[in-house]
């Protein structure tokens, strides 16, 4: 008889590290008092916080993708933005109403880069809008903390 013994003590540790990681950074998110998006390159949903759920009055997590949240008016300058910050790299923000509830929203975005620094998605931050003047795609710089 023979047999193999392999000590997956280690594995088993990181597997658990990762799995409290993720879901402190899952609180973190959902604790944020902002609706907050994470999508894929196709816009599609990946992520969404609580905030973002109860301010469009979701029960269930998010199908489909971002331009779905957005009145169809507002589709041509989302686009803008997003194509903004896929070429330059840089967060951007645009000003838009939400589809469900009307509200006229700045929507900042920040591209979201993989282990190897490649661009796999955009992050967005969904906050009330106060001035109504100026609703064309504006790039922002990033600031340091």
């Amino acid at each position: 008889m023979e047999g193999v013994a392999i000590d997956i003590t280690d594995r088993r540790e990181a597997e658990e590290n990762l799995h409290i990681t993720l879901n402190m950074l899952r609180q973190t998110v959902d604790n944020l008092p902002d609706p907050l998006v994470l999508t894929d390159l196709d816009h599609n949903f990946i992520l969404a916080n609580s905030s973002l759920r109860t301010t469009m009055g979701i029960e269930q997590d998010l199908e489909g993708n971002f331009g779905h949240l957005l009145s169809p008016d507002d589709h041509k300058p989302w686009l803008a933005a997003f194509d903004g910050v896929i070429k330059n790299g840089k967060p951007g923000e645009f000003v838009g109403h939400l589809a469900d509830t009307g509200q006229l929203r700045r929507i900042s975005m920040a591209p979201y880069r993989g282990q190897q620094g490649e661009l796999i998605g955009v992050i967005y931050l969904v906050v009330p809008y106060q001035d109504s003047t100026n609703r064309e795609p504006t790039p922002c710089e990033s600031t340091s903390l």
